[in-house]
């Protein structure tokens, strides 16, 4: 009744099933995930299989019924589960590589340091205030401390008050979603070139099915191009060490701007 008054619109059966395949997939991974595991963790997964599977759609739309979506939905789920973790565990050898060395240790550290002018020194020594008064057994050095020693002598003072903090700014809104997107820049990285080989994987099966197809599929083989153009771009250009350090940096001035919060 209320289509015939022109008060909603007409969905078909298709647009429910697909409306019904995201609900499934979004309480699903509700259920198992929590916000920072989806963002940071599951979303990269995603991404990596992304224009394969859009690939798929476009060339197969009508193949979509309720008994081979449900078999989809279980396929995609494994499949972004298992990127997911591939992800993970590449994005920590990542974040390892990006701040093992000595010049690049990691920004919450480095910003710390008397030599770092990303904050003024009124402001890095109210922070430093804050954390000795707080933290037992640490001793933060004085400016003129820090002047006669070598650059990363009091690191490990430094990575001791970090430690603290992180377990006590955990509710701190702005922090963790800075946190999220730092966890998902450093993760996507960590599957660059497998997001890269699955993107010239769908290129290549858009040109076989192209060519092979009795019909005329030339609108397919234009959207699915620009597509997969777009997340080889996305892959290339997008996905680096630079973006990632970046979201590293906010990540890190966002989590010591609690020393102002807390005191």
């Amino acid at each position: 009744k209320q289509i015939e008054k022109g008060e909603v619109p007409p969905v078909n059966f298709k647009q429910y099933l697909i409306m019904g395949e995201k609900n499934i997939m979004k309480e699903f991974l509700m259920i198992f995930f929590n916000k920072y595991e989806l963002k940071a963790i599951i979303a990269p997964g995603m991404i990596s299989i992304m224009s394969f599977f859009t690939t798929l759609i476009i060339y197969f739309p009508d193949s979509l019924n309720l008994g081979s979506s449900l078999i989809v939905i279980i396929l995609l789920i494994f499949y972004i589960y298992l990127f997911s973790i591939i992800a993970r565990e590449n994005g920590k050898m990542v974040e390892k590589k990006l701040f093992s060395q000595s010049s690049n240790v990691y920004p919450t550290t480095q910003i710390l340091r008397y030599s770092d002018d990303t904050l003024n020194i009124k402001t890095k020594e109210r922070y430093h205030s804050f954390l000795q008064e707080n933290i037992p057994c640490i001793e933060l050095p004085s400016y003129e401390d820090a002047r006669d020693k070598k650059e990363n002598y009091f690191d490990d003072e430094y990575d001791s008050a970090i430690d603290w903090l992180l377990k006590n700014t955990r509710e701190d809104y702005m922090t963790a979603q800075h946190n999220m997107e730092y966890g998902f820049y450093r993760n996507l990285l960590g599957i660059k070139y497998i997001g890269i080989i699955i993107v010239l994987i769908s290129i290549v099966f858009s040109i076989v099915v192209f060519i092979l197809s009795q019909e005329n599929v030339t609108i397919q083989l234009v959207l699915s191009s620009i597509i997969n153009v777009f997340f080889l771009y996305f892959w290339i250009f997008k996905v680096t060490k630079t973006q990632t350090r970046k979201s590293a940096k906010r990540y890190a001035q966002s989590l010591l701007a609690n020393c102002d919060f807390k005191s």
